[in-house]
């Protein structure tokens, strides 16, 4: 638990230093990440790399207020304008999506106005926007005056 939440935070101060990517030709290649500045404190983050074989990347996904979250690899396709992912996980041995071995086709990304909206799969056959995340060197540094939290 504590490694998870070192890796979060990490990942969270590493993607504020970070430099602009350089374009790939989806645009879908570069560091991305959400970060929840007030509430649970969700923090989301991607990496990703686009070569001739498709896209390919490491995730991290947690909150810091409960200390929660999974990191891992992906794999993406992309399919008209969106890009199809699956995903591993580093986990515990014995876990299905256990890295190297990738789960299900699943989740989905698209691109809107120069930000990276992330669909995850809800039910049988639908998707739901989960979080939007921005370019990592476009995020910003400042602190928002948060309202006393109520559990």
């Amino acid at each position: 638990m504590t490694r998870m939440l070192m890796a979060l935070a990490f990942a969270a101060l590493t993607s504020s230093c970070a430099t602009a990517a350089t374009p790939s030709p989806s645009g879908f290649a570069g560091d991305w990440s959400y970060s929840e500045q007030c509430g649970w404190q969700h923090m989301a983050s991607l990496q990703l790399v686009e070569d001739s074989n498709g896209i390919k990347g490491t995730w991290d996904d947690g909150d810091g207020r409960r200390g929660r979250g999974q990191s891992g690899q992906m794999e993406g396709r992309i399919e008209g304008q969106r890009l199809e992912a699956r995903f591993c996980t580093d986990a515990p041995d014995g876990l299905d999506d256990e890295c190297p071995a990738f789960g299900e086709w699943s989740d989905y990304f698209m691109l809107h106005d120069g930000a990276l909206q992330w669909y995850r799969g809800w039910g049988k056959s639908g998707h739901r926007l989960y979080v939007t995340l921005e370019r990592s060197d476009s995020v910003p540094l400042e602190s928002p005056t948060c309202p006393e939290d109520v559990d």
